[in-house]
C-alpha cells in the first residue's frame, strides 16, 4: 500500500464516525467516543516521515492534518496543541467548561491551529484579537475568516495586535463574563502550565528524536516563538542524542533566544542564527525536489527562507543534515 493510501485510510476511520455524508460542517458532527480519541491519539502519535532531498534529509512535520475539521491547517503547531489538549482533556471539561481561549494576530496561524485542534475535541473556542470590528477583521484577513468558518467565537479586544495587549485584554473578558477557559497563549507556551508537564507531547517529541538517521550530523529547526525549538532540544538532550551541530535559525526581528533557553536550561551547545531582515510577512516560495519522487513547496513564512540560509551556511554535501521541516501554512493564507 502507497504512503498515500496508508494514511487515507488512517483518516477514513475518523472522517466515518464523525459524518454520514460528504459536505456540510464538519465540526458540528463531532462525537467524541473513546474509540475516537484512541484513534485520534494514534495519528497524532505517529512519528513524521523522513524525506531525502539530494544531501539533505528533511523531517515531514508539514504533513500532520486533522481533514475532517480544517484540511488547509497542517504542521507541528496543530499536532503541538492536539496533543496538549488530549492531555488535558478531562481537565477541560471539569475545570473550564470546555472552553478554549487563545489571542492572536491577524496574520498569525495561532488561532486557526487552535480552532482546529479544539474543534476536533468537540470543545468551544473563543479567539480573541487585535482590529477595529469583528465584521471589517474577517473580511480583511483570511486566518480569522477561518477560525469564524470553524464556529469559534471571535471578539476585537483592542485596536492594538501586541500579545501583551491580547493577553490582558482576553483575561479582562473572561472574567468579566465569569468564563474559566483554559487559555492557550503565543506560540503554545506554557500550555500544560496548571496540570504539569505535556507528557504527550515529550512522548511524540522523544519518538521524533529516535527517528532521526543515526548518519545525520547537523539539525537545522527554523524557529518563531522558540517554543518548538526548546521543546525539541529539551528532548534532544533527554534521549543524550548527540549531533554535531545543533542549529536555530529565525528572523532577526523575531529573537526568541532566550525563550529557548529558559525551556533547556543551561549546558546544551546549539546554535542560534538569524536569516537576515526579511519581513515575515514576505512570502517566498522554495520548492525542492524529493528522491523518491515529486516535489515539496517549503512554507514561504519562515521555513523556505531558512532552507535558503542553510543552504548557503550549512555544509550539507559534506555533512548529513537534517532540516526540522514544521509547518504548511499555504493553504491558508493570502500570500502578498
Amino acid at each position: 500500500m502507497t504512503e498515500s493510501l496508508k494514511t487515507f485510510a488512517c483518516f477514513f476511520v475518523i472522517l466515518f464516525a464523525l459524518t454520514a455524508n460528504a459536505g456540510g460542517d464538519y465540526c458540528s458532527k463531532v462525537v467524541v467516543t473513546p474509540q475516537y480519541l484512541s484513534e485520534l491519539r494514534d495519528l497524532a502519535m505517529k512519528p513524521s516521515r523522513i524525506d531525502r532531498a539530494g544531501p539533505v534529509y528533511v523531517r515531514r512535520g508539514d504533513e500532520f492534518r486533522l481533514p475532517h475539521i480544517q484540511p488547509e491547517a497542517a504542521g507541528d503547531k496543530l499536532r503541538q496543541v492536539l496533543l496538549i489538549l488530549l492531555d488535558q482533556l478531562e481537565a477541560i471539561r471539569d475545570l473550564h467548561g470546555g472552553l478554549i481561549t487563545t489571542y492572536t494576530g491577524a496574520q498569525s496561524p495561532q488561532g486557526i491551529f487552535v480552532a482546529t485542534a479544539a474543534k476536533a475535541l468537540g470543545l468551544d473556542v473563543l479567539i480573541g484579537f487585535g482590529g477595529n470590528s469583528v465584521s471589517q477583521s474577517l473580511q480583511e484577513h483570511v486566518l480569522l475568516r477561518k477560525c469564524a468558518d470553524l464556529g469559534c467565537r471571535m471578539e476585537v479586544l483592542s485596536k492594538s495586535g501586541y500579545n501583551t495587549v491580547l493577553r490582558a485584554r482576553i483575561h479582562e473578558l473572561l472574567e468579566r463574563e465569569k468564563l474559566s477557559g483554559k487559555m492557550i497563549k503565543c506560540g503554545m507556551a506554557d500550555c500544560a502550565e496548571d496540570v504539569g508537564s505535556p507528557r504527550l507531547l515529550e512522548e511524540f517529541l522523544d519518538l521524533e528524536v529516535r527517528s532521526i538517521p543515526s548518519q545525520v550530523q547537523n539539525l537545522v529547526i527554523p524557529a518563531g516563538t522558540g517554543n518548538s525549538a526548546g521543546l525539541l532540544i529539551r528532548s534532544l538532550i533527554r534521549n543524550q542524542r548527540k549531533l554535531k551541530r545543533v542549529i536555530v535559525v529565525q528572523n532577526q526581528n523575531l529573537n526568541h533566544q532566550s525563550t529557548i533557553d529558559q525551556i533547556i536550561g543551561q549546558g546544551y551547545p546549539y546554535e542560534y542564527a538569524t536569516y537576515g531582515n526579511v519581513p515575515y510577512q514576505k512570502w517566498v516560495d522554495v520548492d525542492i525536489a524529493l528522491d523518491r519522487g515529486g516535489r515539496l513547496a517549503l512554507d514561504g513564512r519562515v521555513e523556505a527562507k531558512v532552507w535558503d540560509w542553510m543552504m548557503k551556511n550549512v555544509l550539507v554535501n559534506e555533512e548529513p543534515t537534517l532540516f526540522w521541516n514544521i509547518a504548511d501554512t499555504r493553504g491558508l493564507r493570502d500570500r502578498k
